[in-house]
């Protein structure tokens, strides 16, 4: 090879590894998130503090610790309700499927204390998810 061709084939490699920065940068540097992505970040990251509160102030208060657990759903719950406003339409309909397959789970729960086999429906929710994909690329 000779000395034309190594600074030619050096060139390319600088060029290339510049895209490939460039590439990097783009990927790993944070984009400007909307106020409502900031706010939904910092309600769904207060969310088990604020479930834990609730949880000793009333177990505390009323010493009724076995029904007070519940306010512990509001950690998965959260996240799933803020998605039903600002996901595409297929986070939508999984957020509302999640949120459905739940609360019948606790109704027929509680109304009927039928728990084990009705566990079983939240394997429609990853079911779901699988079988609608996702809004994004």
């Amino acid at each position: 090879m000779t000395d034309k061709e190594n600074v030619t084939v050096e060139a390319e490699e600088v060029n290339d590894f510049q895209e490939f920065k460039n590439k990097l940068k783009d990927r790993f540097i944070k984009k400007k998130q909307s106020k409502w992505h900031v706010v939904k970040g910092k309600i769904i990251a207060i969310t088990p503090l604020v479930a834990l509160g609730v949880f000793l102030l009333v177990g505390f208060l009323t010493e009724k610790w076995h029904p007070t657990w519940l306010v512990f759903l509001a950690c998965p719950f959260v996240p799933i309700f803020l998605s039903l406003f600002d996901g595409g339409k297929k986070e939508k309909i999984v957020a509302f499927v999640s949120v459905a397959i739940s609360v019948a789970y606790l109704l027929v729960g509680f109304l009927a204390h039928i728990w084990h086999p009705t566990w079983v429906a939240f394997l429609l929710i990853p079911i779901t998810a699988i079988l609608i994909g996702s809004d994004k690329n």
